[in-house]
């Protein structure tokens, strides 16, 4: 009905929301040529499917700013910092999705801090089987100015530098790869604006960022650990059946041969019923199976380390009933 108002409102008034007197009342015919286009226009924007987004919480008591969902050819992932490249400004690493996107921006409740909206999400993002891809804090993220007009377009993220966040997540949720950036920021007057990009990416496969050898190791430098996020386990008439996708295991045989001194431990953790003895001894089957594989692809064993610790870790277990942690060894 707001598309019928906003049609009759451009085509017939000349004052505020009046229509004028001398104005003649339609014909039959215009009358079904209307409704016909009413109809056509509504049939086209529900013809448009979007992908269901991620499921998250919004800050409570926040204000929100931006709420917009849309189908988007091209949405920018950041995964470094800003630099001036040929007179325009870009990201040192960047991803371009297609996919659904839905955007929020929020203006936090007075009394709560940048770092509070990020915790907030972040604390949601870890019930998910989740891996950090980029952050950064205060005055090492750069401009704020760089990722209020450059990146998001939103005017109100342009704050001060000293109390600002950025995040990137890559999620798996529901089968399905999901990309969640999160900025949070304090301007001049205390104000705190907190920004939530979540993207389905048309391919909601395995995803290339995941894959990526740069990722990998810069989170290993950050972190000390990722979660190997090509592993899964099915149950096959009672059995367990161990999935490690290629895409993930090729990734990690050449981020091994990249940084060729590098040790690494495979930790495997599962969260079975049984009792703490065999969920550590099937824990240890996962990480043995990973390390043969990467055996078999040519890792020098002795560069290799695997563990089994059961239910014995259950922080960031998320929705995940197994999993194996690649941890970076001193």
């Amino acid at each position: 009905m707001k598309v019928g108002v906003g049609i009759r409102s451009a085509l017939f008034t000349k004052g505020v929301g009046r229509v004028p007197q001398s104005a003649k009342p339609f014909p039959p015919f215009a009358s079904l040529l209307l409704v016909g286009l009413l109809y056509l226009l509504a049939s086209t924007a529900q013809a448009r499917p979007v992908a269901d987004p991620l499921p998250l919480e919004t800050f409570p008591g926040s204000r929100t700013v931006l709420d917009q969902r849309q189908a988007q050819a091209e949405y920018t992932l950041a995964l470094g910092l800003f630099r001036r490249v040929d007179a325009q400004w870009q990201a040192e690493r960047e991803r371009r999705l297609s996919g659904t996107v839905v955007r929020q921006t929020l203006e936090l409740p007075s009394g709560y801090t940048a770092s509070d909206g990020m915790e907030f999400y972040r604390e949601q993002l870890q019930g998910f089987s989740s891996r950090l891809l980029f952050s950064c804090s205060a005055r090492e993220c750069g401009s704020s100015s760089r990722w209020a007009n450059q990146h998001f377009g939103v005017i109100q993220l342009h704050g001060l530098e000293q109390y600002q966040y950025y995040a990137v997540y890559e999620i798996n949720h529901a089968q399905r790869a999901y990309y969640v950036t999160l900025y949070a920021v304090q301007r001049g007057n205390r104000r705190v604006y907190l920004q939530v990009d979540v993207v389905a990416p048309k391919t909601g496969g395995a995803g290339t960022i995941a894959s990526d050898v740069d990722s990998l190791a810069e989170q290993l430098r950050a972190d000390g650990y990722f979660v190997f996020p090509g592993f899964a386990v099915r149950d096959v008439r009672g059995d367990r059946e161990v999935i490690l996708e290629s895409v993930h295991l090729d990734a990690l045989v050449a981020l091994l041969e990249q940084e060729s001194e590098w040790r690494v431990a495979l930790v495997g953790h599962d969260y079975g019923g049984t009792d703490l003895d065999g969920q550590r001894r099937v824990s240890l089957s996962y990480a043995q199976e990973l390390q043969a594989a990467l055996r078999t692809a040519g890792v020098d064993d002795e560069r290799l380390e695997s563990f089994g610790l059961g239910s014995l870790a259950p922080a960031r277990r998320g929705e995940r009933s197994a999993r194996i942690e690649v941890v970076l060894l001193p």
